[in-house]
């Protein structure tokens, strides 16, 4: 297929999900947020794409685990949209775009074109089949096949095991895309390495936007912070400088992932909205609007079914914030939303699990140091691991405790790099204490303190998955 047949077809792809996700989503999810007040049209529009989306993967799940059609999945969202059409919310007109809201969008269209360039190269009709780029198959051609499966599978069949159902596995985003094509002629390939990349990075731009502006009221800042969250990887690059050629940069040098090398798992980066929303509509419920502690609940429970670390991140973050909030400001409503939360995650994921083959958390500590500072891929420096050896057959506790703490120091840094100057911002927005501010904390901490404590046993570097979270908040 040429060039101009290529662009033609996914731009027809693009307006069918365009129309899908105003119907099923967007309209849905207006009527949801209708109550949620002081909003900029960038906030009402995301949360409302961002409240539909949940609510519909939820929704999809449950009537494909009890073997109901997708169609009747599209019942909830079409009796919202049907409620909104019913009682339209009135909708000024817009007014003449800023000079930062016209650099948002040229950032925004940026972030879309090079995050989705790892993935736009695949699935294309060649005369000898498809075209597929190299970096690109580690994980999409496994999502692929789980795309067509769900299609008429729930759960879906083992492709490598005769008799054998995928256990242990977060799919939800390949059961939505499932329900999209199944009805539709619309291509597997071009929903997956096209269509929900765009939308992805999209999603993800426009809520580091909203949120940034939300929390420091200027377009100028969340400008900044979306920059940097699309566009700054870890200190490598740098280093190169100071090593020598001998080093060579890359994305994990510091062994965490970083944004920009996610979008060849779009599943990746779905949750990360996602998060954002249920920290928006956190905002929203302190802001008194019951509704809005739901939602966040109906978020947060959801993240689990895109990335299973994600949900264990913001439930445990959630978690804290209850605690906090309820001894130092006697309020116990968080504890409903984290009850709702939950039981939302174990609707999704007790389905799934399947205790024999799950692989869990396994405590050892240091192990990502080890690794970070001996792997030749990456930051590999072995004078710190032979004077470890050393200290401890010397028995010189005090200087292997200063190694240590030099690999930590390294491990920090060279991760947060630019993002540095969100742990200031962060330290100077403490007080007053909020429960959201408490998430978003707890959740920065956690995605970089739980890779020094453990791996993942027999997947142990995919521990590194819980970077991105404490990344893109920062």
């Amino acid at each position: 297929m040429n060039i101009a047949g290529q662009l033609l077809t996914t731009t027809i792809h693009a307006l069918a999900f365009g129309g899908i996700a105003l119907v099923l989503w967007l309209l849905p999810g207006m009527r949801l947020t209708r109550r949620l007040v002081k909003r900029t049209r960038l906030e009402r529009l995301f949360l409302s794409l961002i409240s539909g989306f949940s609510m519909y993967a939820l929704a999809v799940f449950v009537v494909r685990l009890v073997q109901l059609p997708f169609f009747a999945a599209f019942l909830p969202s079409g009796f919202l949209a049907w409620q909104f059409f019913r009682n339209p919310i009135k909708i000024r007109r817009p007014s003449r775009p800023t000079p930062a809201q016209w650099l948002f969008a040229a950032i925004l269209t940026l972030g879309i074109i090079f995050q989705s360039l790892p993935l736009y190269r695949s699935g294309i009709v060649i005369p000898k089949g498809f075209e597929f780029q190299e970096f690109s198959l580690h994980d999409s051609i496994w999502h692929i096949f789980l795309i067509d499966e769900l299609k008429d599978h729930m759960p879906p069949r083992h492709p490598g095991f005769s008799g054998a159902y995928v256990h242990n596995y977060h799919y939800l985003l390949d059961l939505v895309i499932a329900s999209v094509v199944k009805y539709l002629p619309l291509s597997t390939y071009e929903m997956y390495y096209r269509i929900v990349p765009a939308f992805a990075s999209a999603m993800m731009s426009l809520g580091v936007f909203v949120l940034a502006r939300k929390i420091f009221r200027s377009e100028a800042t969340a400008n900044i912070a979306l920059g940097i969250a699309l566009f700054s990887g870890n200190a490598s690059w740098f280093v190169q400088f100071l090593r020598g050629p001998e080093f060579q940069y890359s994305s994990i040098t510091f062994m965490l992932d970083p944004l920009i090398n996610m979008m060849v798992n779009p599943h990746a980066v779905i949750v990360l909205p996602v998060m954002i929303g249920g920290l928006l509509l956190l905002m929203h419920k302190e802001e008194g609007v019951k509704e809005g502690g739901m939602l966040a609940a109906l978020c947060f429970g959801v993240m689990i079914g895109f990335k299973a670390w994600g949900g264990l991140l913001v439930t445990l973050s959630l978690a804290i914030a209850a605690v906090v909030m309820s001894v130092l400001k006697r309020d116990h409503s968080y504890w409903l939303i984290l009850g709702v939360t939950v039981g939302i995650e174990m609707i999704i994921f007790l389905p799934v699990f399947d205790p024999q083959t799950a692989a869990g958390l396994v405590f050892i500590p240091g192990w990502t140091l080890k690794r970070m500072v001996e792997d030749p891929t990456r930051y590999n420096l072995p004078r710190y691991a032979l004077l470890e050896q050393y200290y401890r057959a010397d028995g010189n506790w005090l200087r292997l405790l200063q190694i240590n703490v030099n690999e930590v120091l390294l491990y920090l840094f060279g991760n947060l790099w630019l993002r540095v100057l969100g742990v200031i911002t962060i330290a100077r927005m403490i007080k007053p204490l909020k429960a959201w501010l408490v998430v978003i904390i707890c959740m920065i901490l956690g995605s970089l303190i739980l890779p020094l404590l453990f791996n993942q046993g027999r997947m142990s570097y995919d521990i590194i998955q819980f970077g991105p979270y404490g990344l893109l908040l920062l």
